[in-house]
């Protein structure tokens, strides 16, 4: 009998690629898979870390709002957060390595959570969702309520498909690419400065 040693999968790593920093009222994160064959590292951990801050166990979430925006026409059941992030993994071809990316937008001079949180969910649902059918993660983090002094804040993470009512579609490849970004940085700050 043949001894062989079992041979463990390589993981496929995430890459952020960031610009804007803590203080920035926008920044963006684009996350990728590294190149290679394998099992790919899961973004389920990324999106559950945005909803439980500071909760490393449980089933409820714990950040001050958590909310999908969806395409209108996307069936029913991806209004689940969880089965959402898994069955787009699971759709996703070998050669798709854009993972999704993360919008922030943060508050410092907000004189309430509800203002600033609304006018971010009607950009991002312009932006993304009605502009180009992607569906996000909007989640509201108030670090001051666990005695933070960073500023109030959203995250919203894209996943970079288009969902329509047959389910998942092509990848915008354009979300997050360089000219992408400064046009969204422009309309945000440009939204800002007139609403907030």
């Amino acid at each position: 009998m043949t001894n062989r040693k079992a041979t463990k999968s390589k993981t496929i790593a995430l890459k952020p690629f960031w610009e804007g920093d803590a203080d920035d009222p926008f920044s963006f994160a684009r996350f990728n898979w590294e190149e290679g064959l394998g099992e790919r590292e899961s973004i389920a951990p990324m999106f559950l870390a945005k909803r439980r801050p500071g909760a490393k166990e449980g089933n409820v979430d714990t950040a001050e709002r958590v909310e999908l925006l969806l395409p209108a026409d996307a069936p029913e059941i991806y209004a689940d957060p969880d089965f959402l992030v898994s069955d787009y993994e699971k759709s996703l071809s070998a050669k798709d390595r854009l993972a999704f990316a993360q919008v922030t937008m943060r508050f410092a001079e907000a004189m309430n959570l509800h203002g600033p949180y609304e006018v971010a969910r009607q950009w991002l649902r312009e932006q993304y969702v009605k502009g180009r059918g992607l569906p996000l993660l909007l989640v509201l983090h108030a670090p001051f309520r666990m005695g933070s002094d960073n500023a109030p804040h959203v995250h919203a993470m894209v996943l970079p498909r288009k969902l329509t009512r047959f389910g998942w579609s092509k990848v915008d490849r354009r979300l997050g690419s360089d000219g992408d970004r400064a046009t969204a940085r422009e309309a945000w700050l440009a939204t800002a400065a007139e609403q907030l």
